[in-house]
């Protein structure tokens, strides 16, 4: 567990020490029999340094939930705002490239907050969000106009949702968000919502009013179990549907025999709006190209995706580099049998596969994969929490210079604290980390909070560094309150107003 980049929640750090809703295991510390640690409230970390009497939160950030069937909406406009949003716990925002997250707390339905799927509104510094909550199987739409601060239940949309998306063409007052079944439209600072003939998985790259949906036959008109898939493609926003690729004018077997009666995960290849990637249990990957299917089954060749523990070749979620289609990824997926044997990639557009499970093998169970449109970097969402495919681009040994994961440059965050070679928003979030003897160093800036220091420990502030904390350049402003309960501080290059 990564106690130092887990969940922020002032709803439940401000309810730490009125207990929790079940009992959880504890965690003393070796050699100090004061200091403790236990989940608080179920969902956040929390220590004691008097035996137990006090708690207070310990970490940011967030890790640990499984993100949902397309669990990662990005901000097209912001590189550092996305959201996760996860099965049981609801979405949760970030706006400093995942260093920090907070929850957006949407409103239960029947009792239950699991969010499979969510999107970001494509205006920029929108706070637009829309995203289905309830149980596992059965959602209902909900909307924020203000990012999380107030929620809508949309009625009668009651379904299972796997894919939410935003018309490209969004504007203040005139608004197109397409969720499964239902279109909604927004104008005149009002929702309309229509029920649509088909459910849609996906929007062109190309064309925002051009949609995509599957439908699943059966073998023979009698039989209810229906294994056969057959795509489909809108141009006026899901009203009219037609086969994809359909030319009367030659023999083309539009439908495909998948094996099971419904996929895992379809894609549409992001620079050719006429390929589509389909998963699913036991036979692999299934490619509608052009005027053909193309199936990928597991083989024994090292080029191929290879078969699971339980000897099937069972597949889940899929993700495609935007810029670079032939980049795909796939999660082998068998969760009800158990683990399967993690993440496949091809760098040909699916001709051949190699897996990248890597560290996290080699039994590993993708839950949602999605591409990072600003830096092309792949997340994947697990019972494990949320991890980032990091590869040293530039040979500096770094993983990634982008600032999500590797070494980062300071001068690059909007995080104007620092204490352990690690970046934080806020003095308080440093402070929480700090041990004792810890020197918390901090921008020639000026930051605006209110400080308690209510911990039994001694630290110093330490004010006025420049951009990369090289060195002393100034003064630190902090704006706001300041007050010692507890411990010692010291303080040096600050600014009190």
């Amino acid at each position: 567990m990564d106690v130092g980049r887990l969940l922020y929640d002032d709803l439940y750090y401000n309810n730490l020490n009125e207990g929790a809703f079940s009992s959880a295991p504890s965690s003393p510390h070796p050699t100090d029999a004061n200091i403790i640690m236990a989940p608080g409230a179920g969902y956040v970390p929390q220590i004691s340094y008097d035996g137990g009497d006090t708690w207070t939160y310990s970490g940011e950030g967030f890790s640990g939930a499984r993100a949902g069937h397309d669990g990662f909406a990005w901000d097209v406009n912001d590189h550092r705002r996305f959201i996760v949003f996860t099965l049981d716990y609801g979405p949760f925002l970030t706006e400093d490239e995942g260093l920090t997250f907070r929850n957006l707390h949407v409103p239960r339905y029947n009792g239950l907050e699991t969010t499979p799927t969510g999107a970001i509104d494509t205006l920029e510094d929108s706070g637009f969000i829309v995203t289905a909550v309830g149980a596992w199987g059965r959602h209902l739409i909900t909307v924020t106009e203000d990012e999380g601060d107030s929620w809508m239940q949309v009625a009668g949309t009651d379904d299972n949702y796997k894919y939410i998306a935003f018309h490209p063409d969004s504007t203040t007052n005139s608004k197109v968000v397409y969720a499964g079944r239902f279109r909604g439209t927004y104008a005149n600072s009002e929702w309309t919502w229509d029920e649509l003939e088909r459910k849609i998985f996906a929007v062109s790259p190309f064309n925002g009013d051009t949609v995509y949906a599957y439908e699943m036959s059966p073998v023979n008109e009698e039989d209810t179990y229906k294994p056969i898939i057959t795509i489909y493609i809108s141009t006026d926003q899901g009203s009219e549907w037609e086969i994809l690729g359909y030319n009367e004018e030659l023999p083309i077997v539009y439908s495909k025999n998948i094996g099971t009666s419904k996929p895992q995960d379809v894609k549409v290849d992001p620079l050719n709006e006429n390929r589509v990637y389909v998963t699913g249990h036991w036979n692999g990957v299934h490619i509608w190209d052009t005027d053909q299917w193309i199936t990928e089954p597991c083989g024994v060749n090292n080029e191929d995706i290879k078969r699971d523990a339980f000897n099937t070749c069972s597949t889940g979620a899929i993700a495609i580099d935007p810029d670079d289609s032939s980049i795909v990824s796939i999660g082998k997926w068998i969760a009800f049998y158990g683990h399967s044997d993690g993440l496949y990639q091809s760098l040909d557009s699916g001709d051949t596969w190699e897996n990248i499970t890597y560290n996290l093998g080699p039994e590993f169970t993708p839950w949602a994969l999605s591409v990072n449109p600003h830096n092309n970097l792949l997340f994947m969402g697990s019972s494990h929490g949320t991890q980032i495919l990091c590869s040293d681009q530039d040979g500096d040994e770094i993983a990634d210079d982008g600032g999500v994961c590797g070494n980062v440059d300071d001068c690059e965050l909007d995080l104007p604290v620092k204490n352990n070679d690690i970046n934080y928003k806020t003095i308080h979030s440093a402070y929480i980390e700090a041990i004792n003897g810890d020197v918390i160093h901090s921008h020639n800036e000026e930051l605006v909070e209110d400080l308690v220091l209510d911990l039994n420990k001694t630290v110093t502030l330490d004010g006025g560094y420049d951009c990369s904390f090289a060195g002393v350049a100034g003064m630190t402003t902090l704006k706001g309150s300041m007050e010692v309960i507890s411990g010692q501080l010291t303080i040096g290059n600050y600014i009190l107003e």
